[in-house]
């Protein structure tokens, strides 16, 4: 379990403060991939992957929320909020302009929700990241996009339900 003594404090002039693990980390004699795992001032913790062979970036992010935390009221809600992720934020408010941009810059997304986590996940030409990573927060739940993805995640449920019979 890590201590307080094995982070540190990184403060770059041109992005948020964060801290880096400064311990050893485990890994096979033939991966010569490069990781460094960092710590975000909210909390979330980040694994940053280096491969010198890559032709492409890209970047994940797991929340531990899934279809079993859905509130019993309303069934669905971490299904719906992955459909929600990648449609607008405050930055970009045009709707799709996200998916726009990772297909103009050979990428794409994807995600999916499980029982106990939701998975959001892209990949982009190297040059593009961090203009990606930028895109790939604060996202809004526009009223257009909102009504939408409630009837597909319904559409959707209806199915698997049917196919499960």
């Amino acid at each position: 379990m890590a201590t307080i003594s094995d982070w540190e404090r990184v403060t770059p002039a041109s992005a948020p403060p964060f801290s880096v693990f400064t311990k050893s980390l485990q890994k096979s004699e033939q991966d010569d991939r490069e990781y460094r795992l960092i710590l975000l001032e909210n909390g979330l913790e980040a694994m940053l992957v280096h491969d010198s062979k890559a032709n492409k970036a890209a970047a994940s992010l797991d929340v531990a929320v899934g279809h079993l935390r859905d509130p019993d009221d309303i069934p669905g809600l971490a299904h719906f909020c992955e459909h929600l992720l990648f449609m607008e934020t405050e930055e970009f408010p045009r709707e799709n302009e996200y998916s726009e941009f990772l297909a103009k810059n050979n990428g794409g997304s994807n995600a999916y929700t499980s029982t106990s986590t939701t998975n959001y996940y892209f990949n982009v030409a190297t040059p593009a990241l961090s203009q990606a990573l930028t895109r790939f927060h604060s996202p809004l739940f526009g009223p257009s996009c909102t009504s939408r993805e409630l009837n597909a995640v319904g559409s959707e449920h209806k199915r698997n339900h049917q196919s499960d019979m």
